[in-house]
């Protein structure tokens, strides 16, 4: 059994690989904006730990410059995360067996995480419920070790930031593509193409997020 487990363990571990070269890197990012912004690496290891969302991860980092209230705050991040409604209906079956497992597999659902599972399975003979929880604590493992990195490079040092926000878009770009190839489905990408070009072509850039999510959103229902 403790074979099993070990086995099922270090599948997910080699499954995560895309996204341990991506988290890494992007959390350093994000610790290094945060460090710019005032904040040390403490905050942003709570932060990625309690928080766990890259992109309203960044956002926050503006708002909190920009001393946003309470409330634009909510917004946002709803708007931003608007997406995770239509994860969590497509992947309800796959975790109904969950068990104790589940708030958390729930709760790490990243954009990254979901498109491992959906386009990965577990070993054959393997624990479907283990390789979720390893699959969805190693990313966020990931996750915190950049972000603390990031913000004790940007408390000792003094390096150029500009262009390290594009981290995330990278990523989630390299993902799609790796997806892309596994499953050779073009019509959702497609889809997800021209809602973003329709959304980049709005005179105002900060209704492109809230369209671009609103079209997918329609697209998909």
């Amino acid at each position: 059994m403790a074979g099993d487990a070990k086995r099922t363990i270090l599948h997910a571990a080699k499954t995560t690989l895309p996204v341990l070269f991506g988290y890494v890197p992007l959390g350093m990012a994000f610790g290094l904006l945060l460090a710019d912004a005032g904040y040390g690496a403490g905050i942003g290891a709570l932060m990625s730990a309690a928080m766990y969302a890259g992109s309203n991860q960044f956002l926050a980092i503006q708002l909190l410059r920009d001393h946003a209230p309470l409330i634009e705050m909510f917004a946002m991040a709803l708007f931003l995360s608007a997406r995770h409604v239509v994860y969590g209906l497509s992947l309800i079956e796959r975790y109904r067996g969950a068990g104790r497992c589940r708030p958390y597999l729930i709760f790490a659902l990243t954009d990254e995480v979901y498109g491992l599972m959906v386009g990965a399975r577990p070993p054959e003979g393997g624990d479907e419920r283990l390789w979720q929880f390893a699959l969805s604590a190693l990313c966020q493992s990931y996750w915190v070790l950049g972000s603390v990195l990031g913000g004790l490079l940007g408390a000792a040092l003094s390096i150029d930031k500009k262009g390290m926000d594009f981290a995330l878009t990278a990523l989630f770009a390299v993902l799609a593509i790796d997806l892309l190839r596994g499953r050779g489905a073009v019509r959702p990408f497609a889809v997800g193409a021209l809602c973003g070009a329709l959304a980049l072509a709005m005179p105002d850039r900060r209704l492109m997020m809230p369209l671009a999510i609103a079209a997918i959103l329609l697209a998909l229902i």
